[in-house]
């Protein structure tokens, strides 16, 4: 993930160390995922999560990927939150609960149209 911020710089030891990347710490057997990603962030590119998705699916563990259209790195965080605790978030765990094997890594759109 290419660090623009110089907070985050520090905290991240600099700039392009693989070794603080999800995606370089994929293995089989991983719990099943949820990936909730902005369309417009900006701090975390949504392909992150497009493509961390896809490794996880690649090594044979569940990985949902969900995209919400027209919202940044915060503001999914913030004001999805309830609709995020009551919906998908609901919807997965269930899912997981009754033994689904979630192979999705479809970008499915969810808010406003």
């Amino acid at each position: 993930m290419p660090l623009r911020d110089e907070k985050l710089k520090v905290i991240f030891g600099g700039t392009d160390r693989p070794e603080t990347e999800p995606i370089f710490h994929v293995l089989p057997g991983a719990p099943p995922a949820l990936l909730m990603t902005g369309s417009r962030d900006r701090l975390v590119e949504p392909g992150n999560s497009t493509r961390l998705a896809a490794r996880l699916i690649a090594a044979d563990n569940a990985a949902t990927m969900l995209t919400y259209r027209h919202v940044g790195h915060f503001a999914e965080r913030a004001a999805n939150a309830y609709e995020l605790r009551n919906r998908d978030t609901s919807q997965f765990f269930a899912a997981i609960c009754c033994g689904a094997r979630l192979y999705s890594c479809a970008r499915r759109p969810i808010g406003k149209s």
